[in-house]
């Protein structure tokens, strides 16, 4: 099974355009040094323009050698007062590298306002109104530019979140693509891969109450220990006080899944703990699989049981981060 998303480690085309050789191979270095950008076109299309103005402010200061781009006038950010020094080239180099993580650190807090959990971790971010996320493995969320003004949205790009939401006068809202979850105070989980056999949004809470809303604007209330799948073209599916709901809510720190699509399961595993897993039993991805492990070891563990399940076995790489499931001889 292949991902499909993760961090880009090149350049964009546009910057190169005009570059020197030496402010390429600073560049370069520089970018690889701190393992390239995310993937954001709306970031990437700025850094060309914030690039030229600070390299335009190096040339001036003596720490490059003036190219075509300078000559041509680039536009420069107002300074008053400023004193130009000559600079040695091991100088420019580290002046470039300094405006390359101003670059990111701008790019990132302003245009990209997301937060990201990379395959093999989970994280936990909290908003400034004292809510807190815990995504888990490859999940991408949005926040909203004005969060916390008028009102408190989120836009679950892809992935599941455990919220702990802060009470507020305010609404606070989650979007995913099959519909929006409402709550003012309380505590639940969001799980919405698009690459999920389901292609669902699951809600489950933990506390309090939250108001579901699907894209037709049916509309249905969940409490503490209550479920609801949301799916395109199909009525809000309700479970009371239902063992689902513990399972949903157990992922920090347990591996549950009852009765699941065994691709779901298998793309958890990859997710969790950022490895590559080859199938090479027919069908077994379209079977069905229950794990429920409170701590598991790591992923051979739950490999272990799955083929125990199935009656297929395993094989590790020598790095340990790809496997490959095949027919029990």
């Amino acid at each position: 099974m292949k991902k499909t998303s993760g961090p880009s480690h090149s350049l964009p085309p546009e910057v190169l355009a005009d570059i020197s050789a030496e402010e390429l191979d600073a560049l370069e270095a520089t970018w690889r040094l701190f393992g390239g950008m995310p993937e954001n076109h709306a970031l990437e299309a700025r850094i060309p323009a914030l690039a030229g103005e600070m390299r335009t402010f190096l040339h001036s200061a003596g720490a490059l050698p003036e190219t075509a781009a300078a000559k041509r006038g680039m536009r420069l950010v107002p300074l008053r007062r400023v004193r130009i020094f000559p600079l040695r080239r091991w100088q420019g180099y580290t002046a470039i590298a300094a405006c390359v993580l101003i670059l990111m650190s701008i790019g990132i807090t302003l245009e990209n306002n997301t937060i990201e959990a990379p395959y093999g971790e989970q994280r936990t971010h909290t908003l400034e109104d004292g809510s807190t996320l815990l995504l888990n493995s490859g999940t991408k969320v949005r926040i909203a530019a004005d969060y916390n003004k008028d009102s408190r949205e989120l836009d679950l790009m892809r992935g599941e979140v455990l919220f702990d939401v802060t009470a507020s006068p305010l609404p606070f809202a989650v979007k995913t693509d099959h519909g929006v979850i409402d709550v003012l105070g309380t505590s639940f989980n969001i799980r919405s891969w698009p690459s999920d056999a389901a292609s669902a949004t699951d809600v489950a809470v933990k506390s309090g109450t939250v108001r579901l809303t699907a894209r037709s604007g049916e509309q249905a209330i969940l409490e503490a220990g209550d479920t609801a799948r949301l799916v395109k073209g199909e009525p809000v599916r309700v479970s009371e006080a239902s063992r689902e709901a513990e399972n949903q809510l157990s992922w920090p720190e347990g591996f549950k899944f009852s009765n699941h699509p065994t691709q779901d399961i298998l793309e958890e595993l990859e997710r969790r703990y950022d490895v590559n897993i080859d199938v090479d039993v027919q069908g077994l991805e379209k079977t069905r699989s229950g794990i429920l492990l409170e701590s598991p070891e790591g992923p051979e563990q739950i490999l272990h049981d799955l083929c125990e399940l199935h009656r297929c076995t395993y094989q590790a790489s020598p790095d340990g981060r790809t496997f490959r499931i095949a027919p029990l001889q």
